[in-house]
């Protein structure tokens, strides 16, 4: 909570105070102007801070001492970011928009983008809820289900439209948790998806957000309430993260 904190209140700093250098784009000048309001997410990775806010992505580069304002002048495809999720182990950033569309943004500054979902018309509401990371695959949980987008290769693996919302999703080595109707449900990841029953409902009822905490420091834990939940099935993290405010696996039992 105390590191999140200095991050923010750091980030904010040199947005709003340190003038940042410019990019130009043609004849044109990119400023960060941050407003500090509706701060949505702070992703910190070992070279940058991400920071949304007010549907805008910024950055700031802990070693160039630099801040950077993302837009479709330097590269990103859209406007109106609703979400941003990292992927720690592959290094890359997913950039989810309010219209599904979606940006990675890669460790040098690429910007590849998935349009797939905004593209496709379906009847009910594509919006995008929750993102884990399985190795190059990101598994989207979205207002009809979810979806398996290779980020390697920025294509859809699969999708499942099972007019269910699905508010969160984990996955791990063994299995795929997701939280819908109110309830988490799990279901083996080598398991066909076809069909929504192959989740099956687990002891856990309540509405929780689901989360993988396998790099949070413990003086982070407080910070997780009671309405979040955490999933991982290594004997390590079983150990390091069971505790009040918290569940792992070996708690839950379907």
């Amino acid at each position: 909570m105390i590191k999140r904190i200095c991050l923010a209140v750091a980030l904010l700093i040199v947005m709003a105070v340190v003038p940042a250098k410019s990019q130009q784009v043609g004849s044109w000048s990119i400023y960060p102007v941050f407003s500090g309001n509706n701060n949505n997410s702070l992703v910190d990775t070992d070279n940058k801070v991400f920071y949304l806010a007010d549907g805008w992505l910024y950055s700031y580069d802990k070693k160039n001492d630099e801040s950077m304002f993302y837009t479709k002048m330097n590269g990103m495809s859209d406007t109106d970011i609703s979400g941003i999720y990292y992927n720690y182990d592959k290094k890359f950033l997913l950039v989810a928009y309010s219209n599904s569309n979606i940006d990675i943004v890669r460790e040098n500054g690429r910007v590849d983008n998935v349009p797939d979902l905004k593209s496709v018309i379906l009847t009910v509401s594509k919006a995008i809820n929750s993102v884990d990371f399985s190795g190059d695959y990101a598994y989207i949980a979205t207002d009809f289900g979810y979806m398996v987008v290779d980020c390697k290769k920025c294509v859809v693996k699969e999708s499942f439209n099972y007019g269910k919302a699905f508010k969160s999703i984990v996955v791990t080595d063994k299995n795929i948790f997701a939280t819908f109707d109110k309830k988490i449900y799990v279901s083996s990841v080598g398991e066909s998806h076809y069909e929504l029953s192959s989740f099956k409902e687990t002891n856990i009822k309540q509405e929780m957000e689901l989360l993988k905490i396998r790099r949070v420091e413990m003086h982070m834990m407080p910070y997780y309430s009671d309405w979040r939940g955490m999933v991982e099935d290594t004997d390590e993290d079983r150990e390091k993260y069971g505790r009040a405010g918290v569940f792992c696996v070996r708690d839950v039992r379907y």
